[in-house]
């Protein structure tokens, strides 16, 4: 029972304005809908795997395509110009390559699509981001754990089995930048940088989810120009002297 206790105390910590009637349907707070959660994204996984299937198909057969293209055309070039000799070539200029650009104008994938957004409604709102965002930022508080440590799954000498990417602790400094908590935004937004000039592999992919190096700086100078007491130093200047520490660790 004291166990239960303490345990409903560190939820009432967590998320002060939460009730046990909300437990249930929270996010960010029951154990039960983040198991839901987690079928929703498995079934998600499904969709997006039969979309890659689609498009490998498409691939393929596009690939067949080119083959027969270039085929009918070193026949074309040893043909005589008789008609019967010019038919073939004709008829698949008149008729296969309309019926190719018709293939090509299709839409693959519209049934995952129409999946995908059935599920839309019971994905987690922003406000449960915020909530579980809120968590982490009481636990590191009363806990006066370093944001380093953290993104790297260090806790208080312990490490747990997670780690965070760039995406992920960029989000956490951008909601701490907007609590006014500066000081641990620095610390999480550094560490996000420093991962993602290290994951330069994966830069294209990041960027397609919405991250880029310009979206890293600007937060960083955001942060940066709010701890300091220089308000009026020129945004171009502060832009450098952030990159400063990354080009130097580069050239090592």
């Amino acid at each position: 029972m004291r166990r239960l206790k303490c345990f409903l105390c560190l939820i009432y910590l967590w998320f002060p304005g939460a009730t046990l009637r909300q437990l249930n349907k929270n996010y960010a707070m029951s154990i039960y809908d983040l198991g839901e959660l987690l079928t929703h994204n498995k079934v998600l996984v499904n969709h997006l795997e039969a979309y890659a299937d689609k498009l490998q198909q498409r691939v393929d057969l596009i690939d067949s395509y080119v083959e027969i293209m270039k085929e009918k055309i070193a026949r074309a070039q040893r043909m005589d110009h008789d008609p019967p000799s010019s038919f073939s070539f004709m008829r698949h200029m008149q008729f296969d390559w309309p019926n190719i650009l018709w293939y090509l104008e299709q839409q693959p994938g519209e049934a995952q699509a129409t999946g995908i957004s059935l599920l839309h409604s019971d994905l987690p709102t922003t406000k449960d981001l915020e909530e579980t965002l809120n968590g982490l930022w009481r636990i590191q508080t009363i806990y006066n754990l370093n944001g380093s440590d953290m993104a790297k799954g260090l806790l208080m000498g312990v490490q747990h089995n997670y780690s965070t990417t760039p995406f992920e602790r960029y989000t956490i400094a951008k909601y701490l930048a907007k609590w006014g908590d500066y000081a641990k935004a620095k610390d999480w937004i550094s560490v996000s940088l420093d991962l993602y000039q290290a994951d330069e592999d994966y830069w294209d992919l990041y960027e397609q989810q919405g991250l880029s190096a310009e979206n890293l700086y600007e937060l960083y100078v955001e942060v940066l120009n709010n701890l300091s007491e220089d308000k009026e130093r020129p945004l171009s200047t502060m832009i450098e002297a952030s990159k400063e520490p990354q080009l130097e660790a580069g050239s090592h």
